[in-house]
């Protein structure tokens, strides 16, 4: 998916603001990732941000998303996201209404009714909305500007957004109207991806970049969006290191960017028709054989790893904060 094309007429700003804390301190340049955005952090809460804060439109998520693989395949997948167990296990509220915004399919959303909440899901994916819809789910399109349209004033005991905010454009507005939903010391539940996460010793994800991602968070970013927005944290949990899990996926990922970039620069290169198709051979050969490969250098790099790699984390950063009841 070529990014560039995902926002129109972006624009730089000389001096912005951060859209967490709105400090007044400058905030420091970070680098300029391409496709007409910089990237800043706020020195005051610790938040790195993209400007300007324009999302990729819901048409680019969609092919996004379509090209990442089969659906059935990854909703099989989301059903053991570690957070999804964690936050029920963890959850203070045992019962109640609960909304997922960015229930895509409906994989928490089962895991929810299964321990006895009552689950409404909404997503920009109409797609996944029809699929949680014929799961039986009380599912609909709507972006998250739209909520306070759909649903009552604290009608919700819990609202969880599970890799949303780095999304947003307006995290402030978000939280904001979040609050708005849930009833007096109901709870959030979000995730982010760790900025201690084992996968950036190999480089930064192509998929932490604008126009997907427009903002990083850690605790202290956290703490200050969710304190000016009437939250307290009640649980912070970094993933678990499953250097077994995560590991082969790492160097999955890195074996397939190699491979695709060798034989791109041969396949331009070349004009021999056959010399074309031996690369094609080759190209597709080598992708099927890098998960067997990732898996065998992974468990002969383990011991290594484990030592080195001690105090990084898992993929996420969990968050459950309560509503503050200021009456």
């Amino acid at each position: 998916m070529n990014s560039s094309s995902a926002v129109s007429e972006v624009k730089t700003s000389s001096s912005p603001k951060c859209p967490v804390c709105f400090s007044e301190i400058e905030p420091m340049l970070l680098n300029n990732p391409g496709n007409g955005y910089e990237s800043y952090i706020c020195e005051s809460c610790d938040v790195e941000f993209n400007m300007p804060m324009k999302a990729a439109s819901a048409e680019w998520y969609e092919a996004e998303y379509s090209e990442m693989e089969i659906r059935s395949s990854l909703y099989e997948r989301r059903k053991n996201i570690w957070e999804f167990a964690e936050s029920i296990n963890s959850m203070p509220v045992k019962r109640g209404k609960l909304l997922e915004i960015g229930c895509g399919e409906g994989a928490f959303l089962e895991i929810a009714r299964n321990r006895g909440y009552d689950p409404t899901g909404v997503d920009l994916n109409e797609h996944a909305v029809n699929k949680a819809r014929i799961s039986g789910f009380n599912a609909h399109c709507i972006s998250a500007g739209d909520l306070l349209k759909k649903f009552p004033v604290k009608g919700f005991d819990i609202v969880c957004f599970f890799h949303v905010l780095e999304h947003l454009e307006d995290p402030h507005a978000f939280v904001a109207n979040v609050n708005k939903l849930l009833k007096d010391e109901g709870y959030i539940v979000l995730s982010v991806p760790n900025p201690k996460r084992i996968g950036l010793i190999f480089g930064r994800e192509s998929w932490d970049y604008p126009p997907h991602h427009l903002t990083s968070w850690n605790k202290r970013s956290l703490e200050a969006l969710l304190q000016l927005n009437n939250f307290e944290i009640v649980n912070l949990k970094d993933e678990p290191l499953n250097l077994l899990k995560v590991l082969p996926d790492c160097l999955s990922g890195k074996i397939k960017f190699n491979v695709n970039h060798s034989v791109e620069r041969m396949y331009s290169g070349s004009a021999n028709s056959f010399a074309k198709s031996v690369l094609r051979f080759t190209y597709t050969t080598l992708s099927k054989c890098k998960k067997f490969f990732s898996q065998a250098a992974a468990v002969l790099l383990l011991p290594w790893y484990s030592l080195r790699y001690r105090n990084r984390a898992g993929s996420s950063l969990l968050v459950i904060a309560r509503k503050k009841n200021n009456g």
